[in-house]
């Protein structure tokens, strides 16, 4: 798996490289006891995929890392919004708010 830039292992608060290994994955972010977790993407690489069916938050975000919203019912909230998509894929209007429930 790709490593993050210095600057980015840097600026965070803890970073834990677990490659694609997904069951030290899982005990990592158990281990964290997180309060939300954000997802920026879950179709790109299968790992994330297949965490994303997992419930290590109490509230699990996926982000616009991904062009579409993934059906996940372990996502209980995908971010967007119109500067974020393209026109033809979704067209956000006033407060409206879509839950993955």
């Amino acid at each position: 798996s790709k490593k993050p830039s210095r600057d980015f292992v840097d600026a965070t608060a803890e970073y834990f490289h677990v490659g694609y290994y997904d069951e030290l994955a899982r005990e990592v972010l158990i281990s964290q006891k997180l309060d939300c977790l954000v997802f920026a993407e879950m179709q790109n690489e299968a790992i994330a995929h297949f965490l994303g069916y997992y419930r290590f938050a109490p509230i699990q975000i996926l982000v616009m890392g991904a062009p579409v919203t993934s059906g996940n019912p372990s996502i209980d909230y995908f971010i967007s919004g119109d500067r974020l998509e393209y026109p033809f894929r979704t067209h956000m209007t006033g407060d409206r708010r879509y839950e993955e429930h």
